[in-house]
């Protein structure tokens, strides 16, 4: 469960930073959709996990980020 909300975490985020960017103006469109699900999803998800579970995949998904998925 914790695997996946660490990947869940991580598309969340890239998708989040893409449509923000300012080099993809074309999805910017996209913007009022992930901030009406991002929350909705992740608070979905929160209450299946208990709150160190939700660190432990924070802190693995920052770990994977800064290693570029490897190992992940």
């Amino acid at each position: 469960m914790v695997s996946g909300y660490v990947w869940t975490l991580i598309a969340l985020d890239s998708a989040t930073h893409v449509v923000e960017s300012k080099s993809h103006y074309n999805l910017r469109q996209y913007e009022p959709i992930i901030n009406k699900h991002v929350p909705r999803i992740k608070e979905g998800i929160k209450k299946e996990l208990t709150l160190a579970q939700i660190e432990e995949a924070k802190k693995l998904g920052k770990e994977c980020l800064i290693k570029k998925y490897k190992g992940c």
